[in-house]
C-alpha cells in the first residue's frame, strides 16, 4: 500500500516538474539577432492562450508582417470545431488581437469524389460542354467546417462559380455571371510588343531593367497585358490594351528604405511637386486628398487630385520631397443617369425568373446600388432551403447576375432570445459591465441561413465583435481588439452635425444626395465620423473628428 502511494506521489512530482519546465521553456525561448521572437515561439504562445494542443491544431497561416510600423506574427490555425486568428507582437510576444470562430457545421469523413468529378458535376449543372469551358480554379477547401471544392470556369459569354461538397458531390452554391462586355476575339499585339511599349514610355531598354511580370489578363471583359519591372530603386506597373497597345494605366513606386528626422517640405510644397510632375496647372485641378501619413516607417504626403479627364495619386517623401510613387488614370465616361424600373418591379423580375410568387418566399433584401457606375437593384430572398441573390439593371430590368445558394444549416422558425439577451450574453463572455460598454452595433441578421445577432461594443481600451445565434444564444464567433490609444474623454458632436459639416463642405443639401451613410469609428485612438454619400456620378467620403468637427480627410471619386 505504501509503495503504491509513493509511486503516485512520485508521478505527481514528476508531472509538476515537467509543467514548470514547459512554462519556463516557453518563456526562455531566445529571440533572434534582430530582437524578435521566433515563429515557433509565436505559435506556442497562441496555442497556450487558446488551450489547444499542438497535435490538435492545423496551422493555415504563420507569417511575419508589419502593422502600423510594428513587426507582428499573423497566425491562423484550425481544430476540428473552431478557427483561430492571432496577431502577436514579434518583439515582446504580447497578444495584440485574437479571434475565435466556431464552425456552424462540423462534418467529418473522407472525400467521396475527386476534383475531376466535381468539375464534371459543375459542367453538367451549367449545361456547358468541357470543350467550351476554361477552368480558372479547381481546389479543395474548407467552408464552415465542411470540405468543399471551389470550382470556377468561363465560356466566351459567362463566368461560373460552384461550391461542391467533397463528400457527397452536392452543390452548395452556384453563380453564373454574364461578361458585361465581350472581350476582343483576338489579341493584336504579343507579349514582347507590350513590354516594348511599356519600356519606351518609361524611357528604358530591356537590358536596363528587371522584368517581374508580363501576362495577358482580363479587365471588365477587355483583354489587357499587365507588365511590371524594376529599375534602380523604382517599380513600374503598366496595364495595356491587348488589341490596340494603348496604355490604360501606369504606376511608378519607389522601393523604400526607412528614414528619420523632421519634415523638410510643407503640404503646399508637396502639392506643387505633384502638379509640376503631372504637368497640370493648379487652376485646372480639384484636390481630393492631401494628408501627412506614415508608410513603411517613412513620413509621406498622400496627394490626390483630378482634372476633367484624369485622376492622379502621388506619394511624396516629407523629408526630401522625392516622388515615391505616382499613378495616373483616365476617368471612365459615366453611363446615362436614369432609373426606369421601381424596386417592386425588380423584385417581380427576380421572382418570375426563379418561378415563385411573392407570398411563397421570404424577402431578405431589395435595394438600389451601384456596380461599375451602373445603377442596379440587389434582390435577395429565401425559398425552402435555398437563398437566391439577383443583380438587376435598374434602367432596363435585365438580369446581370444571379446566384442560388443552399443554406448550410436550416433556417430557424422563431428566435428564442431577444436583442437585449444577446447583448447580455456578449457582455458576460467578455467580462465587461454594461455601464462600461458603448454599443456601436446590435442588429438581427442572417448568416448562411441562420438568424444571428451582430453585436459590437467598446470599452475605453478595447473593441469587441460578437455573432450570436438568435435561436440558441450560442456564441458563433467573437473578436476582441485592443484600441491602440484610448480616445479622449470628451463630448462628441452629434451624427447629424457631422453629416452637416460634410454636406456644407461639398455644398449640397441632404435632399440632393443619395446613399447617405454615417458611422462613428475609432481611428488610432481618435473618434471619427465616417460620412459617405453619392451625388450624380461622384462618390464622396469624409472623415470628421468627432470631438472638434474638423475635416480630417475627404475623397471625391467617380463611380467607375
Amino acid at each position: 500500500m505504501t509503495r503504491t502511494v509513493d509511486k503516485k506521489l512520485m508521478i505527481s512530482i514528476i508531472a509538476i516538474i515537467l509543467g514548470i519546465i514547459l512554462v519556463a521553456g516557453v518563456a526562455a525561448i531566445p529571440s533572434d539577432a534582430a530582437g524578435k521572437i521566433s515563429k515557433n515561439k509565436a505559435k506556442t504562445i497562441a496555442l497556450l492562450d487558446a488551450g489547444v494542443k499542438k497535435s490538435a491544431a492545423t496551422f493555415t497561416k504563420a507569417k511575419l508582417d508589419t502593422d502600423n510600423g510594428i513587426k507582428v506574427y499573423d497566425l491562423e490555425f484550425l481544430t476540428s470545431k473552431k478557427e483561430y486568428d492571432y496577431e502577436i507582437n514579434a518583439k515582446s510576444g504580447k497578444i495584440l488581437e485574437r479571434k475565435v470562430k466556431k464552425f456552424k457545421i462540423n462534418k467529418s469523413g473522407k472525400k467521396a469524389i475527386g476534383k475531376n468529378k466535381a468539375k464534371t458535376i459543375a459542367l453538367k449543372d451549367a449545361g456547358v460542354k468541357k470543350s467550351a469551358a476554361i477552368f480558372t480554379k479547381a481546389v479543395l477547401d474548407r467552408d464552415d467546417g465542411v470540405k468543399i471544392y471551389d470550382i470556377k470556369f468561363k465560356t466566351s459569354a459567362k463566368k461560373f462559380e460552384y461550391e461542391i461538397a467533397a463528400k457527397s458531390g452536392a452543390i452548395f452554391s452556384k453563380e453564373s455571371k454574364i461578361i458585361k462586355k465581350a472581350a476582343a476575339s483576338y489579341t493584336s499585339i504579343n507579349q514582347d510588343k507590350a513590354i516594348s511599349i511599356a519600356l519606351n514610355d518609361a524611357g528604358f531598354k530591356k537590358n536596363q531593367v528587371q522584368i517581374l511580370e508580363a501576362k495577358l489578363d482580363y479587365d471588365d471583359g477587355t483583354e489587357v497585358y499587365e507588365v511590371e519591372f524594376v529599375k534602380g530603386n523604382h517599380k513600374y506597373d503598366y496595364e495595356l490594351n491587348a488589341k490596340s497597345g494603348k496604355i490604360i494605366e501606369k504606376k511608378v513606386k519607389a522601393i523604400k528604405t526607412p528614414v528619420s528626422g523632421k519634415n523638410a517640405i510643407s503640404k503646399s510644397e508637396a502639392k506643387a511637386i505633384a502638379l509640376k510632375d503631372a504637368g497640370v496647372n493648379e487652376s485646372d485641378v480639384t484636390f481630393t486628398k492631401a494628408v501627412l501619413d506614415i508608410d513603411d516607417g517613412i513620413k509621406v504626403y498622400d496627394i490626390e487630385f483630378r482634372t476633367s479627364g484624369k485622376k492622379y495619386e502621388y506619394e511624396i517623401a516629407a523629408k526630401s520631397g522625392a516622388i515615391l510613387s505616382k499613378e495616373e488614370k483616365e476617368i471612365k465616361k459615366p453611363v446615362a443617369d436614369s432609373t426606369s424600373i421601381s424596386q417592386e418591379k425588380a423584385i417581380s423580375i427576380a421572382l418570375d425568373d426563379a418561378g415563385f410568387q411573392k407570398s411563397q418566399v421570404q424577402i431578405v433584401k431589395a435595394k438600389l446600388d451601384y456596380d461599375d457606375g451602373i445603377k442596379t437593384y440587389d434582390v435577395e430572398f429565401i425559398k425552402g432551403d435555398y437563398e437566391y441573390e439577383y443583380e438587376i439593371n435598374a434602367k432596363s430590368g435585365k438580369i446581370i447576375d444571379k446566384k442560388v445558394e443552399a443554406l448550410k444549416a436550416p433556417l430557424p422558425g422563431n428566435n428564442t432570445i431577444s436583442k437585449s439577451e444577446a447583448k447580455a450574453i456578449a457582455l458576460k463572455d467578455a467580462g465587461v459591465n454594461e455601464s462600461a460598454a458603448t454599443f456601436t452595433k446590435a442588429v438581427l441578421d442572417y448568416d448562411d441561413g441562420i438568424s444571428v445577432y451582430d453585436i459590437e461594443f467598446r470599452t475605453s481600451d478595447k473593441k469587441y465583435e460578437y455573432e450570436i445565434s438568435a435561436k440558441s444564444g450560442a456564441i458563433l464567433s467573437k473578436e476582441e481588439k485592443k484600441i491602440k490609444e484610448a480616445p479622449a474623454n470628451s463630448n462628441n458632436i452629434s451624427r447629424d452635425k457631422a453629416i452637416s459639416v460634410a454636406l456644407n463642405d461639398a455644398d449640397f443639401n441632404e435632399s440632393q444626395v443619395e446613399m447617405l451613410r454615417a458611422k462613428l469609428d475609432n481611428e488610432d485612438g481618435i473618434e471619427v465620423y465616417e460620412i459617405e454619400f453619392v451625388k450624380g456620378w461622384y462618390e464622396y467620403e469624409y472623415e470628421i473628428n468627432a470631438k472638434t468637427g474638423a475635416i480630417i480627410s475627404k475623397d471625391v471619386d467617380t463611380m467607375d
